[in-house]
Protein backbone atom coordinates (compact mmCIF):
# COMPACT_ATOMS: atom_id res chain seq x y z
CA UNK A 1 0.00 0.00 0.00
CA UNK A 2 1.51 3.29 -1.07
CA UNK A 3 1.66 6.15 1.38
CA UNK A 4 -0.12 9.25 0.09
CA UNK A 5 1.25 12.52 1.27
CA UNK A 6 0.40 16.11 0.51
CA UNK A 7 3.35 18.28 -0.41
CA UNK A 8 3.48 21.70 1.23
CA UNK A 9 2.65 24.59 -1.08
CA UNK A 10 5.14 27.31 -1.90
CA UNK A 11 2.90 29.84 -0.16
CA UNK A 12 2.88 27.84 3.05
CA UNK A 13 6.65 27.42 2.92
CA UNK A 14 7.12 31.17 2.34
CA UNK A 15 4.85 32.06 5.26
CA UNK A 16 6.78 29.62 7.50
CA UNK A 17 10.01 31.30 6.41
CA UNK A 18 8.61 34.73 7.32
CA UNK A 19 7.54 33.45 10.76
CA UNK A 20 11.04 31.98 11.21
CA UNK A 21 12.56 35.33 10.27
CA UNK A 22 10.50 37.07 12.93
CA UNK A 23 11.36 34.34 15.47
CA UNK A 24 15.07 34.71 14.70
CA UNK A 25 14.86 38.48 14.97
CA UNK A 26 13.23 38.13 18.40
CA UNK A 27 15.83 35.57 19.57
CA UNK A 28 18.63 37.79 18.28
CA UNK A 29 17.22 40.84 20.06
CA UNK A 30 16.98 38.95 23.38
CA UNK A 31 20.46 37.50 22.86
CA UNK A 32 21.94 40.95 22.22
CA UNK A 33 20.21 42.49 25.25
CA UNK A 34 21.48 39.71 27.52
CA UNK A 35 25.04 39.15 26.24
CA UNK A 36 26.01 42.45 24.60
CA UNK A 37 25.48 44.81 27.50
CA UNK A 38 28.84 46.54 27.19
CA UNK A 39 29.02 50.13 28.39
CA UNK A 40 29.80 52.65 25.70
CA UNK A 41 28.46 53.86 22.42
CA UNK A 42 26.89 50.97 20.54
CA UNK A 43 27.86 47.45 19.67
CA UNK A 44 30.67 45.83 17.70
CA UNK A 45 29.11 45.22 14.27
CA UNK A 46 31.38 42.28 13.48
CA UNK A 47 30.35 40.48 16.66
CA UNK A 48 26.69 41.19 15.93
CA UNK A 49 26.98 39.87 12.37
CA UNK A 50 28.71 36.69 13.47
CA UNK A 51 26.17 36.22 16.26
CA UNK A 52 23.24 36.62 13.86
CA UNK A 53 24.74 34.15 11.38
CA UNK A 54 25.54 31.52 14.03
CA UNK A 55 22.13 31.93 15.64
CA UNK A 56 20.37 31.41 12.28
CA UNK A 57 22.45 28.35 11.40
CA UNK A 58 21.99 26.71 14.80
CA UNK A 59 18.25 27.51 14.83
CA UNK A 60 17.57 25.94 11.42
CA UNK A 61 19.96 23.02 11.94
CA UNK A 62 18.68 21.94 15.36
CA UNK A 63 14.97 22.45 14.70
CA UNK A 64 14.98 20.67 11.34
CA UNK A 65 17.41 17.97 12.45
CA UNK A 66 15.67 17.09 15.70
CA UNK A 67 12.01 17.74 14.88
CA UNK A 68 11.80 18.29 11.14
CA UNK A 69 10.11 21.61 11.82
CA UNK A 70 11.12 25.15 12.68
CA UNK A 71 8.74 27.36 14.64
CA UNK A 72 7.28 28.67 11.37
CA UNK A 73 6.73 25.17 10.01
CA UNK A 74 5.09 24.10 13.27
CA UNK A 75 2.75 27.09 13.10
CA UNK A 76 1.71 26.25 9.54
CA UNK A 77 1.52 22.48 9.92
CA UNK A 78 4.35 21.47 7.59
CA UNK A 79 7.35 19.24 8.19
CA UNK A 80 10.58 18.20 6.49
CA UNK A 81 10.95 14.44 6.02
CA UNK A 82 13.33 12.24 4.07
CA UNK A 83 12.20 10.75 0.76
CA UNK A 84 11.75 7.41 2.53
CA UNK A 85 9.41 9.02 5.11
CA UNK A 86 11.84 9.13 8.04
CA UNK A 87 13.08 11.99 10.19
CA UNK A 88 15.92 13.77 8.46
CA UNK A 89 18.31 13.82 11.42
CA UNK A 90 21.09 16.27 12.19
CA UNK A 91 23.42 15.09 9.41
CA UNK A 92 20.93 15.53 6.59
CA UNK A 93 19.73 18.80 8.15
CA UNK A 94 23.33 20.07 8.13
CA UNK A 95 23.80 19.07 4.48
CA UNK A 96 20.49 20.71 3.49
CA UNK A 97 21.42 23.93 5.27
CA UNK A 98 25.02 23.95 3.98
CA UNK A 99 23.83 23.46 0.40
CA UNK A 100 21.46 26.41 0.74
CA UNK A 101 24.02 28.78 2.27
CA UNK A 102 26.89 27.82 -0.05
CA UNK A 103 24.65 28.15 -3.12
CA UNK A 104 23.58 31.58 -1.92
CA UNK A 105 27.08 32.83 -1.04
CA UNK A 106 28.86 31.50 -4.14
CA UNK A 107 26.33 32.99 -6.54
CA UNK A 108 25.81 36.21 -4.55
CA UNK A 109 22.16 35.39 -3.93
CA UNK A 110 21.18 34.41 -7.49
CA UNK A 111 21.49 30.71 -6.64
CA UNK A 112 19.18 31.18 -3.67
CA UNK A 113 16.52 32.69 -5.94
CA UNK A 114 16.81 29.80 -8.41
CA UNK A 115 16.77 27.34 -5.49
CA UNK A 116 13.49 28.68 -4.13
CA UNK A 117 11.91 29.25 -7.56
CA UNK A 118 12.59 25.61 -8.44
CA UNK A 119 9.61 24.44 -6.39
CA UNK A 120 7.25 26.40 -8.66
CA UNK A 121 7.66 23.89 -11.51
CA UNK A 122 8.89 20.79 -9.70
CA UNK A 123 6.38 17.92 -9.58
CA UNK A 124 7.27 17.08 -5.96
CA UNK A 125 7.42 20.77 -4.98
CA UNK A 126 11.07 20.41 -4.04
CA UNK A 127 13.66 23.16 -3.99
CA UNK A 128 17.22 22.41 -5.10
CA UNK A 129 18.32 22.03 -1.48
CA UNK A 130 15.48 19.53 -0.95
CA UNK A 131 16.75 17.54 -3.93
CA UNK A 132 20.37 17.70 -2.74
CA UNK A 133 19.41 16.46 0.75
CA UNK A 134 16.73 14.04 -0.54
CA UNK A 135 13.99 15.66 1.55
CA UNK A 136 10.33 16.53 1.11
CA UNK A 137 8.29 19.22 2.83
CA UNK A 138 4.83 17.86 3.58
CA UNK A 139 1.64 18.99 5.26
CA UNK A 140 1.11 17.28 8.61
CA UNK A 141 -1.58 19.34 10.29
CA UNK A 142 -1.38 21.87 13.08
CA UNK A 143 0.09 20.94 16.44
CA UNK A 144 0.84 17.31 15.53
CA UNK A 145 4.24 16.68 14.00
CA UNK A 146 3.24 13.26 12.62
CA UNK A 147 -0.54 12.73 12.47
CA UNK A 148 -0.50 10.33 9.53
CA UNK A 149 2.43 8.22 10.67
CA UNK A 150 4.76 9.44 7.91
CA UNK A 151 7.74 8.98 10.15
CA UNK A 152 8.80 5.56 11.24
CA UNK A 153 10.99 6.60 14.16
CA UNK A 154 12.24 3.08 14.87
CA UNK A 155 13.27 2.41 11.30
CA UNK A 156 16.71 3.99 11.66
CA UNK A 157 17.52 1.63 14.51
CA UNK A 158 16.67 -1.48 12.51
CA UNK A 159 18.79 -3.26 9.99
CA UNK A 160 18.62 -1.68 6.56
CA UNK A 161 18.94 -5.10 4.95
CA UNK A 162 15.36 -6.07 5.84
CA UNK A 163 12.63 -4.48 3.78
CA UNK A 164 9.96 -2.69 5.79
CA UNK A 165 7.04 -0.56 4.77
CA UNK A 166 5.07 2.15 6.55
CA UNK A 167 1.35 1.69 7.13
CA UNK A 168 -0.22 5.03 8.07
CA UNK A 169 -3.60 3.36 8.70
CA UNK A 170 -2.11 1.01 11.30
CA UNK A 171 -3.40 1.61 14.86
CA UNK A 172 0.18 2.20 16.01
CA UNK A 173 0.54 5.25 13.76
CA UNK A 174 3.49 4.41 11.57
CA UNK A 175 4.36 1.03 12.98
CA UNK A 176 6.57 -1.06 10.71
CA UNK A 177 5.06 -4.01 8.95
CA UNK A 178 7.24 -7.09 8.74
CA UNK A 179 6.79 -8.65 5.32
CA UNK A 180 8.54 -11.89 6.27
Amino acid sequence: MATKIKRASGTRRLMAYIIDGFTLWLLFWVFVKVFFTEPGNGYDRNKLSITAFVLAVVYHWLFTGLWGQTVGKMALGIQIISRDFNQIGLGRAAWRLAFTWVLSFVTVGVGALIDVAWLLWDRDRQTLHDKAARTLVVEVGYGNPDPYGYLNRNRARRSVTRARSVRPDHPGGGAPRDDT
